[in-house]
């Protein structure tokens, strides 16, 4: 099984359901779209931001979060430096974890502080 066949496989298992209606999304993407997706991740550097945690109707997103700090765990094992914004409820739920540095939405100057610190030192 060659790469993008792999990858158009999971795609269409993450569909299969169709819970949300994210066929309709797929449709609008060229198949292969994972595999894609993963190349670029492998190949980032510097400061990456991942948001998650969004507000849906009277509370937040809750599995973005968890999905966003296996993001944030596989970044910073490939050398990248990942930071994780999020509302201040999520965040301190996930600054709870190793390696997992968190912005809540109060400070966002120091998320844009951190984050110009970072695309300048190159990193």
């Amino acid at each position: 099984m060659s790469e993008l066949d792999l990858s158009i496989d999971i795609e269409n298992l993450l569909v299969a359901r169709n819970l949300r209606h994210m066929q309709v999304a797929q449709a609008a993407l060229a198949p292969g779209y994972y595999l894609r997706a993963a190349r670029q991740l492998r190949d980032v550097q510097g400061c990456v931001l991942i948001g998650t945690g969004f507000p849906v109707v009277d509370t937040f997103e809750t599995d973005g979060p968890v999905g966003a700090i296996a993001l944030y765990q596989a970044l910073e094992t490939l050398g990248a430096k990942p930071v994780l914004a999020c509302r201040a409820v999520v965040c301190g739920i996930a600054g709870r974890l190793q390696g997992v540095a968190t912005e809540g939405p109060t400070s966002i100057r120091s998320s844009r502080r951190r984050a110009r610190g970072a695309a300048s030192s190159g990193s």
